[in-house]
């Protein structure tokens, strides 16, 4: 069930979805929209995930326009904002999925696999947040996949530490090499100055209670929903 984190020194709380609070992702339909409702009153803003390192800054003026469908969508992997706007949301089937806080009110959630980590979606979330004028900024790693289960060749890793300058190799359960994605995030978020407040120790694709791709191919999505305390 949905696990509410409040970030300390903020106004802001993330919520943690996992399968009881069923499919929230954009393929899920009315059925979607009806299990996000139980979570907030406020309909969410959300983007269109590329798997990139681009930030949505909402724009006041145009919070009374949702879109009516996906394709309307802004294209990013991340989303910002700095007020007491309808709650923003990403979702992710063993992807990480990430929240950022500031006591000054701005704050973010992102979705980031091995892309993201190439594209540096966090630090990318961080410079945008303290564009806006955010000072110290805390973050939260929500539910992804875990080095057990996060099976990668050894060229394509190889390539991703070369990329983002850090050894983030772990083993599977099988004894194979993986990705730590946990890791890199956090390595990540060092370097962006942020201070990790929360992490997940869930495993997407161990925890059947969690949407996995890796584990079930499905089109299913948890969420990590950021909002302003009330």
């Amino acid at each position: 069930m949905a696990e509410w984190v409040h970030v300390n020194k903020t106004d802001i709380c993330f919520i943690l979805t996992d399968s009881k609070d069923g499919d929230l992702g954009h393929n899920s339909g009315q059925k979607g929209l009806k299990a996000r409702k139980k979570l907030t009153e406020s309909p969410w803003i959300t983007v269109n995930q590329v798997h990139g390192g681009t930030i949505y800054s909402v724009d006041p003026k145009q919070l009374n326009t949702f879109p009516k469908s996906q394709l309307d969508l802004v294209s990013a992997d991340g989303i910002i904002c700095g007020g007491p706007f309808n709650p923003i949301a990403v979702f992710g089937a063993d992807c990480g999925t990430l929240g950022f806080a500031s006591k000054e009110g701005i704050y973010g959630v992102a979705h980031c696999g091995w892309r993201g980590l190439e594209e540096n979606i966090v630090g990318n979330t961080a410079k945008s947040m303290r564009l806006l004028g955010a000072t110290d900024i805390y973050g939260i790693i929500g539910h992804a996949i875990g080095r057990c289960c996060y099976e990668f060749s050894s060229d394509d890793l190889k390539r991703i530490e070369n990329q983002i300058n850090a050894e983030v190799a772990g083993e599977t359960r099988q004894g194979k090499i993986s990705l730590d994605l946990k890791k890199a995030i956090e390595i990540q978020m060092s370097r962006a100055f942020i201070e990790i407040t929360y992490k997940s120790e869930r495993c997407t694709a161990c925890d059947q209670d969690l949407f996995s791709w890796r584990r079930d191919m499905t089109t299913e999505r948890q969420a990590i929903v950021g909002i302003v305390k009330t």
